[in-house]
C-alpha cells in the first residue's frame, strides 16, 4: 500500500489541519500537511498524534504529558512513541521520524526523567532517535 493511499484510509475525524488540542495541550505544526490524532482515534495505544510533512518528508511522532513529569512518565512516553514507530514504520517508509514529547509549559520535569530521556539507552535511542522535549503550543516544525 502506498503512503498516500494508507493516509487516505485514516478516518476523517482523526485528521486535523495544522493544530490539535489534546489533553489541554495545543499541538501546533505549521509545516504539516495534517495532524493525525492517533491515540483513541486510529489506535487504542501508542503516541497521541503524528504530524505529516510531505514537503520535507518528516513524520513528527507526538506524545503529550500533562502534569509533573517523573522517570515513570519518561519511560511510558518512550514506550508510546516506540509503539507509533512500529505502527507507522512500514506504512510510511521514506519519512524521517522525529519523536517529540510535549509538556505543560509550567509543569516540572524531574532530573531523573531528563536523565533517562537524554542519557539512558531506551527503545528510541536503539533506533538512533532522540526525543525532543518541547512545551505545549510551540510550533514543533520550527523547533524539531
Amino acid at each position: 500500500m502506498k503512503v498516500k493511499e494508507f493516509l487516505n484510509n485514516i478516518p476523517q475525524n482523526c485528521k486535523h489541519k495544522k493544530s490539535l488540542k489534546k489533553d489541554n495541550c495545543l499541538i501546533l505544526c505549521s509545516k504539516a500537511d495534517f495532524i493525525i490524532e492517533h491515540d483513541n482515534c486510529v489506535s487504542s495505544s501508542g503516541c497521541d498524534a503524528i504530524a505529516v510533512d510531505f514537503r520535507n518528508n518528516k513524520l513528527y511522532l507526538i506524545e503529550v504529558k500533562k502534569g509533573g513529569f517523573d522517570s515513570k512518565d519518561a519511560k511510558r512516553a518512550i514506550k508510546q512513541l516506540d509503539e507509533c514507530i512500529d505502527y507507522y514504520g512500514e506504512k510510511l517508509k521514506g519519512f524521517e521520524f522525529k519523536p517529540i514529547i510535549l509538556r505543560g509549559n509550567k509543569k516540572r520535569m524531574e532530573g531523573s526523567a531528563r536523565e533517562f530521556l537524554i542519557r539512558r539507552k531506551h527503545e528510541l535511542r536503539k533506533r538512533g532517535l532522540r526525543p525532543q522535549i518541547l512545551n505545549c503550543s510551540v510550533d514543533i516544525s520550527l523547533k524539531a
